[in-house]
């Protein structure tokens, strides 16, 4: 599936931030202060959106009462982009 300009674009944040690491947990914040220019409601959009086409996940283990969110790319996620950049 191609991604649109502005999932490939935090899509392509993760991978930044994580150094293509499935293991290595990124915050929603991080996203958010990386792109001032998109209001935080569209980031979450976003990043729901790659939840469900399953290229980053959402971490169980949040703190409770935590004001952020902590997520994983996943292999699905570096596939998508590798791919992408082949093209």
């Amino acid at each position: 599936m191609a991604l649109n300009p502005q999932l490939r674009d935090i899509l392509t944040l993760f991978r930044d931030l994580s150094r293509n690491n499935v293991n290595v947990e990124v915050y929603d914040t991080a996203i958010i202060e990386r792109r001032p220019n998109i209001p935080t409601e569209e980031i979450h959009n976003y990043l729901n959106q790659l939840v469900s086409l399953e290229y980053i996940k959402e971490v169980s283990h949040r703190p409770s009462g935590a004001n952020f969110r902590l997520y994983n790319i996943t292999k699905e996620g570096i596939k998508a982009l590798t791919n992408q950049d082949l093209k």
